[in-house]
């Protein structure tokens, strides 16, 4: 099974000082990402149906460094498809968790990308925004810029102009407003 983990620094020394277990063995962790408010993870599911589905999940409030404790998970919330849909990336803002993952049943043919809002103490959703072209997207991490518009970095192969005879996947920068 996966696990976040806690370490702290003691005399220059990594010490564990927290461990979130995550129960289920077919849950791999992809990305743990951390703000002010917290730790939140994004990982896939190998899913008794054969399919891969993004899982994200926020742990409980912060340890104490100092005592080595059980962590515990605030949420685990699981996006379910009928197709792979590996979980890639998280981005923890204030209550606002947005969550990525990539796609086969979105975008204009190829493989996609999907970027989902979950709030709350809950993980509940409110919001997804889906993008991809003709050929295949890829999200490798996200970041808020200045304005607080969404930019998320990955590879693409859906801008046939740019790769003409390559066959090679392309760095993007998408922005959402």
């Amino acid at each position: 099974p996966s696990a976040v983990m806690a370490i702290t620094v003691d005399n220059g020394n990594p010490v564990v000082s927290g461990v979130g277990a995550i129960e289920d063995p077919a849950i791999a962790v992809h990305r743990v990402t951390a703000s002010e408010e917290g730790v939140a993870w994004a990982a896939t599911l190998s899913s008794p149906d054969g399919t891969l589905d993004a899982v994200f999940g926020r742990m409980a409030a912060f340890l104490d460094p100092m005592e080595m404790a059980e962590w515990g998970q605030e949420w685990i919330m699981e996006t379910v498809s009928a197709a792979d849909r590996p979980g890639r990336a998280v981005l923890w803002t204030g209550d606002v968790v947005q969550c990525a993952a990539r796609t086969e049943t979105e975008g204009a043919g190829g493989l996609g990308a999907l970027v989902q809002t979950r709030f709350g103490p809950t993980g509940a959703w409110f919001g997804q925004h889906v993008f991809g072209g003709e050929g295949d997207e890829e999200i490798w991490d996200m970041a808020l810029d200045p304005e607080g518009r969404l930019l998320v970095v990955g590879s693409s192969n859906s801008w046939t102009a740019l790769t003409v005879g390559n066959d090679s996947q392309d760095a993007v920068l998408f922005r959402s407003s």
